[in-house]
């Protein structure tokens, strides 16, 4: 193993580690502390919370569902990604979690800027965690014709 190829799989297993940790942090904000309505998604929809809550009583209890499932899901792969990465997870297994999590992601912040979140540019940022992660791991599942490095 040279040197170029041993720095591209820990640059890899780094970025996926920090991405994963990031997802479980993403995950646990909106099972624990995400309100129903964020200032932004009020001014989205053209309606305060009380405005909205009275036109569909039941809206608060079923956001909060819908963002326990949301953060369920993030939690789940960055928790996952991480175990990967742990465990010694072969190169294409960890590829596909890269993957994974580079187009959750980049969804994400894609809907975050058509909503003109303010959390749009964080979110948009954390994509390049997600970016090096599958360039280095390309790297190293070249420089050792398929099964890579662990």
């Amino acid at each position: 193993m040279n040197g170029t190829t041993k720095r591209a799989g820990v640059t890899a297993n780094v970025a996926l580690v920090l991405g994963g940790v990031w997802l479980l942090g993403v995950g646990l904000y909106f099972i624990v502390l995400r309100p129903p309505l964020l200032p932004e998604d009020e001014r989205f929809i053209g309606k305060s919370l009380q405005d909205a809550s009275a036109a569909l009583p039941g809206l608060v209890a079923w956001l909060g569902h819908i963002f326990d499932v949301l953060g369920g899901f993030a939690a789940a792969l960055g928790g996952l990604v991480v175990w990967l990465v742990a465990s010694g997870a072969t190169t294409r297994v960890r590829r596909g979690a890269a993957v994974a999590g580079l187009a959750v992601c980049t969804w994400m912040a894609v809907t975050n800027f058509i909503l003109q979140s303010d959390f749009r540019w964080v979110l948009a940022a954390a994509i390049v965690l997600w970016l090096i992660a599958p360039a280095a791991l390309f790297t190293v599942l070249e420089a050792y014709g398929g099964e890579g490095f662990r």
